[in-house]
């Protein structure tokens, strides 16, 4: 039979394992809602609401937030401004949406980068041609690897049928801010409202809010049993 000193160890060794094992690293993750993102910066491209442009740029879109941030595209026919722009079964973008960028393309890519310092997070209002292909999303290092990389159309599709100026938020999350730019892939992809942080991120709560819980519950455990000591 274990005397309670051996007992106050093994709780102690158990408690420590627990909090150890539970509390979550921050990690890198696909975010489907800008609130995952703190602080943030937003580029409503309302300085681009004339006109469709059509370019493969670069377009530099970071002056209304004191930035430099460039916008281009693989193709030239990919559009800055405002215009019709069809998404097949999820309805269309219109003028009223007072500046946004598209792919204008099945395939190829048009990327969004921060030429003056790294972020931890970015995303935007999106959607995409459905029937187009797999819409792809990725974070890109100093160099242009990618960092992270994730088929929006498999983990987090955007169903918005026959709407009009409809879509969701789709971003990256990284553990630091080392994401040089955002790229999103294929499907004739359009996005506006371009939302970034260099705000570090925040673990997920939940298990280490249960672990920390729990390592209370033991603790008290502990002091009750120093008291019938």
């Amino acid at each position: 039979m274990k005397s309670r000193f051996q007992n106050r160890q093994l709780l102690t060794v158990f408690a420590v394992l627990v909090l150890v094992g539970f509390v979550p690293a921050a990690r890198a993750a696909l975010v489907t809602s800008a609130d995952q993102l703190a602080n943030v910066t937003v580029i409503d491209f309302s300085e681009f609401s004339g006109p469709f442009l059509f370019t493969a740029g670069p377009v530099q879109i970071g002056n209304p937030v004191g930035r430099n941030i460039e916008w281009f595209s693989t193709s030239g026919n990919s559009v800055i401004g405002n215009g019709g722009y069809g998404l097949n079964a999820n309805g269309n973008w219109t003028s009223a949406r007072q500046g946004y960028t598209g792919l204008n393309t099945e395939s190829g890519a048009m990327t969004y980068r921060f030429n003056d310092a790294p972020v931890s997070g970015v995303g935007g209002f999106v959607n995409y041609a459905t029937e187009e292909g797999q819409a792809i999303i990725e974070v890109l290092d100093q160099s242009g690897a990618v960092l992270e990389s994730y088929d929006v159309t498999a983990l987090a599709p955007i169903s918005t049928p026959g709407a009009n100026d409809a879509g969701a938020f789709r971003g990256i999350v990284r553990p630091q801010a080392d994401i040089y730019a955002l790229r999103l892939s294929n499907a004739y992809d359009v996005l506006d409202d371009l939302t970034f942080t260099s705000a570090p991120t925040v673990p997920v709560p939940t298990l280490s809010t249960w672990a920390m819980l729990l390592l209370a519950g033991l603790l008290g455990m502990l002091a009750v049993m120093r008291r019938r000591a």
